[in-house]
């Protein structure tokens, strides 16, 4: 390879590079303006990494094993004003055996599907509080809400380039 291919392949790698630079800054002010707009709209919130308990061991909050989502688990969700341990179930009964999903649009027929794609529906309890109720999906995320007799909680990710959520 000559010195003018290596300039050229040179200068198209730094083309790339900064057009790249420029679409990831493009994606991370969308996603600031989306995460921002989105906390101008709550009275109070906090910013947690919640994760899921394996006996004793940490492990990352998803349910999603390879053979489907975790039957039975404990989320913990530790903030700084309250923290919450999550005993959570499959919530088998959500969907009856004839549920369907219907999606309708004016450029298509009519499409339904039998049964939801993934099942990652939970509900459950917090531990250790004698009237709580928890409601949640893990199908992106974790986003639900959790009442106490203290207040309800409302659990939703905010966006983030990289893929890792915060909630």
């Amino acid at each position: 390879m000559g010195v003018t291919s290596t300039v050229y392949c040179g200068c198209i790698f730094l083309l790339v590079m900064i057009l790249r630079a420029k679409t990831d800054a493009k994606l991370t002010e969308d996603i600031l303006n989306h995460n921002t707009e989105l906390l101008k709209t709550l009275k109070s919130y906090e910013v947690i990494k919640p994760y899921r308990l394996e006996g004793r061991v940490k492990r990352h909050a998803s349910t999603k094993m390879s053979s489907g989502h975790l039957q039975d688990t404990t989320i913990v969700f530790p903030g700084k004003k309250r923290h919450f341990h999550l005993d959570i179930s499959l919530n088998t009964g959500l969907f009856s055996p004839q549920f369907e999903e219907h999606y309708v649009s004016n450029d298509a027929p009519e499409l339904a599907r039998q049964i939801p794609h993934e099942h990652c529906f939970y509900h459950g309890t917090v531990k250790e509080e004698e009237n709580s109720d928890v409601s949640l999906s893990t199908c992106d995320g974790i986003e639900g809400v959790i009442r106490t007799d203290d207040g309800t909680f409302y659990i939703h990710p905010l966006k983030s380039q990289d893929g890792q959520v915060c909630f």
